[in-house]
């Protein structure tokens, strides 16, 4: 089962890993969780608002 697990899998445990062990590390990826689904959104709502005033025009 442990042979399966990918290398990204792998590495995002390790730093989940060291995450829990110091207060920086915990608080930079939230930092960065954060930010990511803030870039997500922001694309998201452009492409939206791209198909809407392709429909509306």
């Amino acid at each position: 089962m442990n042979r399966e697990k990918t290398k990204t899998g792998f590495i995002f445990h390790r730093i989940q890993r060291a995450a829990t062990r110091s207060t920086f590390a915990r608080t930079l990826m939230l930092i960065t969780a954060g930010l990511a689904s803030l870039t997500a959104c922001l694309l998201l709502g452009i492409a939206c608002g791209e198909w809407l005033a392709t429909v509306l025009d």
